[in-house]
């Protein structure tokens, strides 16, 4: 808020223009969150950064709407004339710009992410707030802030005109200069990466997890474990079921496709196994020495630096241990401390069985994966599941990808199909279509030179650069069909440059956190902004004046 008004008052040079910047920000803003509490009732991690994207998008209203005002008022117009000009020449294009904001927006909700459609639905509606403060609030203000004096001249630092006319007079060298940098985008675009890996949307200072990553090193067993759940009837199935799946597992872990096993099938041996145990021990049960395999197992205590008498409870169990008499089962372990670890995997119920088998993976393995063998012997094992963090974000990633093209295609879509029914004629929704390009793809291409990886947030941001340079395209082009002078184009071109440069404060304030993946979306989302601002600026009022020659789009 603070950078945006700063802006304002930058290009305005008067204090008095402050509260035009400020009031309708702050009735959009208070409309959203009483719409938010409404509908809502909370805002969350996903959604509490909306407000920072619709300051720096709403300002473009009231900037397009004061601008028409000053341009008309130093053409000698009263108050009242210079106002009753901004609804019929502004306004349309600001209707229309905030339509397809709200479209590119609104597609948010055709995805699967509750946070993202949440955020959709709370910026599309603030842009109509937005709006409606502009349209309604904004003149009453202007009318009290300048019933003594008019507003000065803009100053020249922001003024486009002089390359407006460069353009104009070069019409040739900047078609191709923009097609060539185009074309040199796309080539760019083959060395994108794509980063799908989580754990780099996080700040790598984090203490959390440099201690996890500590804790795996020493330990060499991964925090990122696997679950497999069996189901089955009743419980003896249930355990034959996981016994037969925990063999196939220590196979794994001795070739080193996983890092080791835990089951209640540790508590439990298969039945067979068992008896070939017992039958042994009756063979040589001269060897089951109590008191000679305490006193080894002491003195390896202490040799390890440890204090035997901690474990004289277990000790104490060895008599029992060594010479058992029958086969181990799940009721032999109630009333004994392991009985908490057989409840812990093992649940029933009157509609049968279940078992939890965990499976831990080695240190750097299988982060955004699962083992394929692992996968096949789960298919192997009737009623068996597997189940994860690397499994769930498996498929959130493809759902990420899928629900982003989704948006920016949808988005997309909504715009063409709004500038249509405006302009009525596809050579101009084509040329609206420049900026739009240039902003994604020249901003794509940026973030391909300087190596910085396409993720899971920032996709996202594609679908915004879309409404937001459709906007920028919408001025022009309007300003352009009416007919209007080069200096009369140049204020129009002004307030996009300006527009571009709050939002660029709004949203490009994501580029100063810790976070890499809300900096990567602050970096795109101003590149592609900037992009999109400067094909409009230059390459669209050319391309306007290639395709329609002046004429007007139809009522």
């Amino acid at each position: 808020m603070a950078g945006v008004v700063l802006l304002f008052l930058l290009a305005f040079r008067r204090l008095a223009t402050a509260p035009l910047a400020l009031v309708p920000l702050g009735v959009g803003l208070a409309l959203t969150l009483g719409f938010a509490a409404l509908v809502l009732g909370a805002l969350n991690s996903a959604t509490s950064g909306f407000s920072a994207l619709l300051v720096g998008l709403g300002i473009d209203f009231t900037i397009a709407s004061y601008s028409q005002y000053v341009e008309a008022r130093a053409a000698g117009r009263s108050t009242a004339a210079a106002l009753g000009e901004v609804p019929t020449g502004v306004g349309p294009a600001i209707v229309l710009g905030a339509l397809t904001t709200v479209g590119t927006f609104y597609a948010f909700l055709a995805t699967r992410f509750t946070g993202l459609r949440q955020f959709g639905l709370l910026t599309g509606t603030g842009i109509v707030f937005m709006m409606v403060g502009a349209l309604l609030v904004l003149p009453a203000l202007i009318v009290f802030a300048e019933r003594r004096a008019a507003p000065p001249r803009p100053p020249t630092w922001l003024d486009p005109a002089p390359l407006l006319e460069w353009a104009a007079a070069h019409e040739r060298a900047v078609l191709i200069g923009a097609g060539a940098l185009t074309a040199a985008a796309f080539v760019a675009l083959s060395s994108l990466r794509f980063d799908e890996d989580p754990r780099n949307l996080r700040s790598p200072s984090k203490r959390g997890l440099v201690v996890q990553d500590r804790i795996t090193a020493v330990f060499g067993q991964s925090f990122r474990n696997l679950t497999v759940r069996i189901d089955a009837d009743d419980v003896p199935t249930v355990l034959e079921r996981a016994q037969t799946l925990v063999v196939g597992l220590r196979s794994l872990a001795e070739t080193g496709t996983i890092a080791s096993v835990e089951s209640i099938a540790s508590l439990v041996p298969p039945r067979a196994e068992q008896e070939r145990v017992l039958a042994w021990v009756t063979v040589h049960r001269a060897l089951a020495d109590t008191g000679r395999v305490a006193g080894v197992l002491r003195a390896r205590l202490a040799a390890h630096g440890l204090a035997p008498s901690a474990f004289n409870p277990g000790l104490a169990a060895l008599s029992e241990a060594l010479r058992p008499t029958q086969p181990v089962s799940v009721e032999m372990w109630r009333g004994t401390p392991v009985q908490e670890l057989v409840e812990r995997s093992l649940r029933t119920s009157p509609h049968g069985a279940a078992t939890a088998v965990t499976v831990m993976t080695r240190p750097g393995d299988w982060r955004r994966e699962t083992p394929p063998k692992l996968e096949a012997l789960v298919r192997s094992v009737p009623g068996a599941k597997l189940t994860g963090i690397n499994l769930v974000a498996r498929r959130l990633r493809v759902m990420g990808w899928q629900d982003a093209a989704l948006a920016g295609g949808l988005g997309l879509v909504l715009v063409c199909t709004l500038l249509a029914w405006r302009f009525r004629r596809f050579v101009y929704v084509l040329t609206c279509l420049v900026p739009v390009v240039a902003g994604v793809v020249w901003a794509l291409a940026l973030m391909a030179v300087a190596g910085a990886p396409l993720n899971l947030l920032n996709v996202f941001v594609i679908t915004m650069i879309i409404g937001i340079s459709s906007d920028y395209a919408i001025y022009i082009l309007q300003r352009r069909l009416e007919g209007a002078a080069m200096a009369e184009l140049a204020q129009t071109a002004r307030a996009v440059v300006l527009a571009a440069l709050t939002t660029v404060v709004g949203f490009g304030t994501l580029i100063t956190t810790h976070y890499p993946g809300l900096r990567s979306m602050g970096w795109m989302a101003a590149s592609g902004v900037i992009s999109a601002a400067l094909a409009a600026v230059v390459v669209e009022p050319v391309v306007a004046r290639r395709a329609g020659r002046g004429a007007k789009p139809d009522p």
